[in-house]
């Protein structure tokens, strides 16, 4: 496994909206919706890595991501270990959900084309 680079700003935010969006419910795998954020995430290229192999932004990790986001958030159960960055992302969403999706939308108009 090659190593992954950091989440980026757009990464997160694209991940925390979509929990929102779903509830703050976890997943796996399988999600639909964890399936269409890894095309989307691997497709888009955020950290601009030059040669990345099949376990980048793969539906995997993502999963293994939300989970830890899911751990940020106070107000939910069941997440996993966060990292400091990951639960600073996570209160500047829940203190400015309007923003934070208005952000999410924009980055996912620009680059949704990559995945249809």
């Amino acid at each position: 496994m090659a190593h992954q680079p950091a989440w980026t700003d757009e990464e997160l935010t694209l991940a925390i909206e979509l929990l929102d969006r779903r509830g703050w419910y976890g997943g796996n795998a399988k999600t639909p919706e964890y399936i269409e954020l890894s095309r989307l995430l691997r497709a888009a290229n955020f950290p601009r890595v030059d040669v990345f192999d099949e376990s980048f932004r793969s539906v995997n990790s993502i999963s293994l991501k939300m989970g830890n986001l899911r751990g940020a958030n106070d107000e939910v159960s069941g997440g996993l270990r966060a990292a400091e960055r990951e639960r600073a992302f996570v209160d500047k969403f829940l203190r400015n959900p309007q923003e934070m999706r208005a952000k999410a939308r924009a980055l996912r108009a620009r680059v949704q084309h990559l995945v249809e």
